[in-house]
């Protein structure tokens, strides 16, 4: 599947190694893994990512880092911590986040279960008594995977998200973790290659293998696999005269939580067709599901009474991105399947009737 979730009622420290081995990361009070990310209105592979530290050496330019923050600085590491100054932090920090954003620190790290559920540390660092930057990781027996990291604004130039970042990578040396687990990249966009700066750096390639990151060409993942697929459909589309509209939706991971009997839509790119014109209230779309590899056209719903369902606050510019779906996609009937395009096209044309080429029909 391309979004898997787990909310674990326990987790020993071996259990989440385990997990974090196979390219899981944590959210709040969930474990998940998911193969792809939309963001700023483009669709991402995820690349989850770790660093071996028994053979890591810091650079020149990170020696430099952490030795002025040293400085500079009072650094505490201990068990987590929650109060009001580490609060004001993430309120600050969160106008820097994309996407989905939780309300809180204490949702975004706890989720409403217990403090105790993960061995969760923080590394604070002081200025003078005052608390200008924090980050927080969780422990297993031979890892330990970063979660977040926050800092206060003008203080760009010690770049203390980098600085956290070593003392968490340190801390995991001194008490002999073999692994760290920084989170992951998004194949064809830069906004987090600042963590591939720690060197020695392993890419997991999804069939349950971790590989030096140099050879992460040789892979295809998921968003390359799909955007080919709509690529293709969305040829022959324009070859017939039919008019669509490129969707990217990130709302597709609510199609894997399993909560509800609706069917949500999964696909995070896919194509709409409006045969009414565009403000007709049918819709379809036609999708190439990846796990099947087959493409799919459906009719759906797109009542956006549906939006309650999510539970989450949004970046400021969430719903700008000009070529994505905001509102949820619920799958009323799937018409047809099949492996190539050109049978669902031709579907399409014998069934609706005011999308023969010679009609000219646009939105």
């Amino acid at each position: 599947m391309l979004v898997e979730y787990y909310f674990p009622q326990s987790l020993s420290a071996a259990r989440l190694d385990r997990y974090l081995s196979g390219g899981w990361f944590r959210s709040g009070p969930s474990l998940f893994r998911a193969h792809l990310l939309c963001l700023e209105g483009e669709l991402y592979s995820v690349v989850n990512i770790r660093v071996v530290l028994d053979e890591l050496k810091l650079s020149r330019s990170l020696r430099k880092v952490l030795n002025r923050g040293n400085r500079n600085f009072q650094v505490v590491i201990g068990r987590a911590q929650v109060d009001e100054a580490r609060e004001a932090l993430y309120v600050q920090h969160k106008t820097r986040f994309k996407g989905f954003i939780f309300d809180s620190l204490e949702e975004f790290l706890f989720g409403g279960v217990s403090h105790y559920l993960f061995d969760t540390h923080e590394v604070a660092v002081y200025d003078k008594g005052e608390l200008v930057a924090i980050s927080y990781f969780d422990r297993g027996e031979n890892g330990i995977a970063s979660l977040i990291g926050l800092y206060q604004d003008g203080y760009e130039r010690y770049s203390l998200g980098l600085f956290t970042m070593l003392h968490e990578v340190q801390f995991g040396q001194t008490l002999g973790h073999r692994f760290y687990y920084p989170g992951y990249v998004l194949k064809g966009y830069d906004g987090f290659d600042y963590k591939l700066r720690l060197g020695n750096i392993q890419y997991y390639n999804w069939n349950g293998r971790w590989r030096p990151l140099d050879r992460i060409s040789e892979e295809e993942f998921s968003s390359e696999r799909l955007k080919k697929a709509i690529f293709t459909a969305e040829a022959h589309l324009k070859a017939y005269q039919v008019a669509h509209r490129r969707i990217i939706y990130p709302f597709f991971s609510v199609g894997y939580l399993g909560m509800v009997q609706d069917d949500f839509i999964r696909s995070a790119m896919f194509l709409e067709i409006r045969p009414g014109g565009e403000s007709s209230p049918e819709v379809l779309v036609i999708e190439y599901i990846l796990e099947d590899e087959v493409y799919q056209i459906s009719r759906v719903d797109t009542n956006r009474d549906y939006m309650d369902f999510i539970d989450a606050n949004f970046s400021e510019d969430f719903f700008s991105w000009e070529n994505s779906q905001t509102g949820l996609y619920i799958r009323e009937e799937r018409l047809f399947s099949h492996y190539n395009i050109e049978p669902i096209i031709q579907f399409l044309l014998r069934n609706l009737p005011s999308y023969h080429p010679s009609k000219g029909h646009s939105l």
